[in-house]
């Protein structure tokens, strides 16, 4: 989505915005995508400054398959 939650921390939007204006997150079909490659701190960051809220990147990133980060990291321990 492409709207932020009243919550969304400021420092966290403005991330957001500042990855927008370079054009690492662009818009696509209503959902923001990466373009380029982005190191971030975690799974949870990745995910939250593309649905604009907190959010849980273990289980929001699914491969092609449907399988969550969680689950194929778990296949690997």
């Amino acid at each position: 989505k492409l709207d932020t939650s009243a919550s969304f921390p400021r420092t966290q939007k403005e991330s957001r915005e500042n990855l927008i204006d370079s054009g690492v997150l662009k818009e696509n079909n209503g959902c923001l995508v990466f373009t380029k490659s982005y190191s971030c701190s975690s799974p949870s960051q990745a995910s939250n400054l593309i649905t604009g809220t907190s959010s849980n990147g273990m289980i929001l990133w699914k491969n092609d398959k449907g399988k969550t980060l969680q689950s194929l990291l778990r296949q690997v321990d």
